[in-house]
């Protein structure tokens, strides 16, 4: 029996030593937010969300949209795939700014800490942007990128018992780039 609980205890700290491990580091996801939940009673869950961040290691600042699944692995886990679009305005004090679009592909994973609250997870991986004389859309090697989002779910809408809104804040950091930041994204989420 014993055996048993403390098998239980360890999973369930299992993602707080995560988070705790990838805080110290200062190693931390691009374009990662907490997707959202699937309520009790569903298995599976889509949503989209809108972001702002800023990069703290440069002038730059970006806003973006996804579009994500997620499916519930056990009571407090879930994971998910997104699909990120994002636009980065660089600014500069001797020439103009710099515009780049890019679209990323994030796989993640999730504990919900309470029935509200949840940590996430995962990594990103740029495949296309606009950072080419063109300035088009193209396929690319772009970054790889990791961090943790911290997110809080709201029942949703009143009229609906499948939907969520949710909020979160994510520290990332691009493993290509070595540079950080930090954004805030709010989703809307559905339950099937």
């Amino acid at each position: 029996w014993s055996s048993l609980v403390r098998t239980r205890t360890t999973l369930a700290l299992a993602p707080l030593a995560v988070v705790f491990v990838l805080a110290v580091a200062s190693e931390s996801a691009g374009q990662l937010s907490t997707p959202a939940r699937p309520e009790a009673s569903f298995m599976n869950a889509v949503a989209g969300g809108l972001s702002y961040g800023v990069q703290n290691d440069r002038s730059a600042g970006f806003w973006g949209f996804s579009l994500d699944f997620s499916r519930t692995l056990g009571t407090r886990w879930f994971a998910a795939a997104s699909l990120s679009w994002d636009s980065e305005t660089e600014t500069f004090d001797d020439r103009p700014s710099r515009n780049t679009k890019s679209l990323t592909l994030v796989g993640s994973i999730s504990y919900g800490v309470t029935t509200w609250m949840s940590v996430t997870t995962g990594l990103g991986k740029g495949f296309a942007d606009t950072d080419n004389p063109a300035g088009t859309m193209r396929f690319a090697n772009g970054d790889l990128a990791t961090g943790i989002a911290v997110g809080f779910a709201t029942p949703g809408l009143p009229q609906f018992a499948r939907d969520s809104i949710g909020f979160s804040v994510a520290y990332e950091y691009s493993i290509t780039g070595k540079e950080t930041s930090l954004s805030f994204d709010v989703t809307f989420g559905w339950s099937f």
